[in-house]
């Protein structure tokens, strides 16, 4: 089983994200990935549970689309990571860069919100958010593109039969749909949460 990496927009001060940060009973609802649906998210218990999806309902009714504003990278956000993060290239994990911050989220939000595979769920706030776009769309990450040394790198998850011809493609398809999300969080002054497990 592959590492996957999930992106959903949410609005930075929601009764949501408080609750799950200082609930660890509410809060462990928030790990669990594909609960922003367009259909109303039902309780598969009682208690915390039916109040998380009442607030979460409440939350999706209060800002429409906010459902659709996701993204998957599934097992390729190393792949991207590599690409448009210079500390990622350069192994420097002690030194967020936008790149690293982009992939990885900003920061955790409680030590009790982690996934399925132990990684910590993280968030990055609106005006973040709105620094990694700007970051996302004004660098020619093309020119920083490099087959022999992305070929060569410990990658997560890398595509072993890539060509030069095929790999920049997916690469920059994965590269234009990630700043796409980022241009909707933007425009709606959303924050992103970031599972990765």
């Amino acid at each position: 089983m592959s590492l996957d990496a999930l992106y959903q927009c949410v609005p930075a001060n929601c009764e949501l994200l408080k609750r799950s940060i200082a609930d660890e009973n509410y809060g462990q609802f928030l790990t669990t990935k594909y609960r922003f649906k367009p259909e109303q998210p039902h309780p598969l218990w009682d208690g915390a549970d039916a109040e998380f999806c009442e607030d979460l309902n409440r939350m999706l009714a209060a800002h429409p689309g906010l459902h659709s504003r996701n993204f998957s990278l599934e097992a390729n956000w190393d792949v991207l990571e590599y690409l448009i993060s210079p500390c990622r290239r350069a192994e420097d994990y002690d030194r967020p860069d936008l790149g690293r911050k982009a992939i990885n989220g900003e920061r955790e939000l409680a030590p009790h919100l982690v996934g399925a595979e132990g990684v910590a769920l993280r968030f990055t706030p609106p005006d973040t958010v709105k620094k990694i776009l700007t970051y996302l769309m004004q660098t020619d990450f093309k020119a920083k593109f490099d087959f022999a040394q992305m070929s060569a790198a410990t990658i997560y998850h890398k595509q072993p039969d890539c060509q030069p011809e095929t790999y920049w493609p997916l690469v920059e398809g994965l590269l234009r749909d990630f700043t796409g999300f980022y241009r909707q969080a933007a425009i709606h002054n959303e924050g992103v949460l970031v599972w990765i497990d």
